[in-house]
């Protein structure tokens, strides 16, 4: 009986953080939703994806639903027939970490692209708050043949 005892109270604390709890099923829908914007303009899906007060952190910092929807609209002027394959994600109790590859159409050479990045999401309340973006668009223009400069 003693060891049974000592052998619980070694494992209790780690009752918590082994409880079954699906993140992938609850936060998927948020990036299913994600790539649907990109991949077919539907804007109005960004209200569902961000909170108010969300941030995106790409080029630059928007803030706001109105915001990310003017950058994500911009691409996809840059990019009109851009689409995003998801190839892997991680899911955690507040995080969604996932590694994307985009490619497309360049609306001003007609060259086709292909860009790599990865999406840090932050999430409360059922939205995206924190939003970092980071792509490596360089890399799919040396391949194109283009060269950095400097000026």
């Amino acid at each position: 009986m003693k060891n049974l005892l000592l052998i619980l109270a070694f494992f209790l604390p780690f009752v918590g953080i082994c409880q079954s709890t699906n993140y992938e099923a609850q936060y998927r829908p948020l990036v299913d939703k994600f790539i649907e914007v990109y991949d077919n303009g539907n804007l109005n899906l960004v209200d569902e994806i961000y909170a108010a007060n969300a941030v995106r952190h790409s080029d630059k910092d928007y803030k706001g639903p109105e915001e990310i929807k003017k950058q994500i609209a911009r691409t996809r002027e840059a990019f009109p027939n851009g689409n995003i394959k998801l190839e892997k994600a991680i899911y955690t109790a507040d995080k969604v970490v996932f590694h994307w590859i985009a490619s497309g159409t360049i609306k001003a050479t007609g060259e086709t692209i292909q860009v790599e990045g990865v999406s840090f999401f932050t999430i409360a309340n059922g939205k995206v708050i924190d939003d970092w973006v980071i792509s490596d668009f360089m890399s799919g223009y040396r391949k194109l043949g283009y060269k950095m400069v400097k000026e």
